[in-house]
């Protein structure tokens, strides 16, 4: 016999694998000392396996698993709800620390058990870590953007220089800092000639001589 997975009706779920899911969950630290529970969800499973969901109702459950008489009222007795609540919070809480791909549910507001495959998601891939590759990338893609810049700047100003008549270029006989002591020298066409004084001190043989006729005064 074979039980449809509600999610995927074209899925099927064999009864031998319901009953080996049911064992595993059975045999669990959730249920193993839980002896109602467990005849509880073997009640449902197996009814459900047979196709005898029709029959699974609560006064059934009372009688035929709990053991209560046929003076048994559901309304006023509550003990199928009650456990069929603990059922529920079992079931999820051996799901959460479990990887089987089978899934026994205990949907709410009802008694009939629901089969269905667990779809594993792949684990994501983290994106590839870029390494220090690009960091020095950039920083040589700036600096030859840099050089590039200073060059055509150098080509520029040097093309401006030689575009520009000579009397329109600044010397520093043009400046009013230089005017006052330098603008004859540097005006005039003359060659200038540099001439150094008589010093005072110089040296000889390691020895440092001074010139007496060096600032001799004159007899009156």
């Amino acid at each position: 016999m074979q039980s449809t997975s509600p999610e995927n009706p074209a899925q099927q779920i064999s009864e031998r694998e319901v009953l080996a899911q049911l064992e595993r969950i059975l045999s669990s630290s959730f249920f193993c000392n839980a002896p109602s529970l467990q005849q509880f969800l073997q009640y449902v499973v197996k009814k459900r396996l047979r196709s005898e969901q029709d029959e699974i109702k609560e006064y059934s459950v009372g009688r035929e698993v709990f053991g209560r008489d046929a003076s048994y009222d559901p309304a006023s007795d509550s003990i199928v709800r009650v456990q069929a609540n603990h059922l529920r919070k079992r079931l999820e809480s051996y799901y959460k620390q479990s990887s089987d791909e089978l899934v026994i549910e205990f949907p709410k507001g009802g008694y009939i058990p629901q089969f269905r495959r667990c779809i594993k998601s792949e684990p994501a891939v983290p994106p590839p870590t870029r390494g220090p590759v690009a960091p020095i990338l950039a920083l040589v893609g700036c600096f030859l953007l840099g050089v590039a810049a200073m060059a055509v700047i150098g080509a520029w100003r040097s093309e401006t220089l030689q575009n520009t008549p000579r009397s329109e270029a600044a010397t520093p006989a043009s400046s009013p800092v230089f005017e006052p002591l330098w603008g004859n020298f540097l005006r005039s066409d003359t060659p200038i000639v540099l001439a150094y004084g008589i010093p005072v001190f110089y040296w000889a043989e390691g020895l440092q001589i001074r010139d007496v006729e060096v600032n001799k005064t004159d007899p009156v």
